[in-house]
């Protein structure tokens, strides 16, 4: 468990709901402040005690856990704010922008045709896309020197 974030000071709680609207994930709501915590350094302090109850007609008596989160006020609210977590995502978007760029750059333009025809069909209708993959895979051939993974991938349903 972590921080719950009802613990957190306004304008964090507006980065942390920017951070969930960026980062989609199909996960639980913990993985999203676990991560929001750890990537802009988030304080808090996490406690139990135990509580020792009378059960009522049962034996033996219970113990239970009560949970507490603490917000720690120990840091700079822009650390996490709203322009925080977009500044991270748009620095997280540039990157992979680049990285993509550098392995398109690096194959073949023959690959470069493949690539940006299919890209162009995913817009179009599932049949359209169907027809231009099969297409594709009569009328050309993925570069000898391309990675194994792209021509596996390219052409694995068609």
């Amino acid at each position: 468990m972590g921080i719950l974030p009802n613990c957190l000071p306004k304008e964090i709680y507006a980065g942390y709901l920017k951070f969930k609207e960026l980062f989609i994930q199909q996960i639980l709501e913990f993985e999203y402040m676990l991560q929001f915590t750890m990537i802009f350094k988030v304080p808090w302090i996490r406690s139990w005690t135990f509580q020792y109850q009378e059960a009522k007609d049962s034996s033996p008596p219970w113990l239970n856990r009560q949970f507490d989160s603490k917000w720690c006020d120990k840091m700079k609210i822009s650390q996490a704010n709203e322009q925080a977590t977009t500044k991270h995502y748009q620095e997280i978007y540039i990157q992979k922008l680049e990285v993509e760029d550098t392995f398109i750059n690096s194959l073949p333009q023959s690959d470069v045709d493949l690539i940006t025809r299919i890209k162009d069909a995913a817009t179009s209708s599932p049949e359209e896309h169907q027809r231009l993959l099969q297409e594709i895979c009569q009328t050309s051939s993925v570069s000898d020197d391309s990675p194994k993974s792209i021509k596996n991938d390219l052409f694995q349903d068609a």
